[in-house]
């Protein structure tokens, strides 16, 4: 669990709109694996395993400077909290060798300046 900045809402919007088919069974495996880490909403309760996770990359600004990250937040959608960000070692390095060749796995990109809500 890392401590971050909230993901401005219209990407983790556009990221769950553009889910591909496998995301619920890589969602399964990943709760599976690091659920027990994660935080309940602590507006309402809501435990870990029945908020929604959602893939994520850091802003592109963070990539140049080496604190690029990718991973998983949990995120209470009816309360509007993000609440545990997850770190991927293997997602990051993965994500990091594709953007020093000039690629990214990211369709979604977005900007540190953007505001979160």
């Amino acid at each position: 669990m890392t401590n971050f900045q909230p993901f401005p809402w219209r990407y983790i919007k556009e990221v769950l709109d553009s889910r591909e088919f496998f995301f619920e069974q890589s969602m399964a495996f990943t709760k599976e694996e690091i659920g027990d880490d994660a935080r309940a909403c602590p507006d309402c309760g809501k435990q870990a395993d029945d908020l929604t996770w959602v893939p994520v990359d850091t802003a592109d600004e963070t990539w140049p400077r080496g604190e690029g990250r990718s991973g998983f937040v949990t995120c209470c959608m009816e309360c509007k909290n993000q609440i545990d960000f997850f770190v991927d070692d293997e997602l990051t390095r993965l994500e990091a060798e594709l953007r020093a060749d000039g690629t990214s796995s990211q369709d979604l990109p977005w900007s540190e300046t953007e505001p979160v809500g």
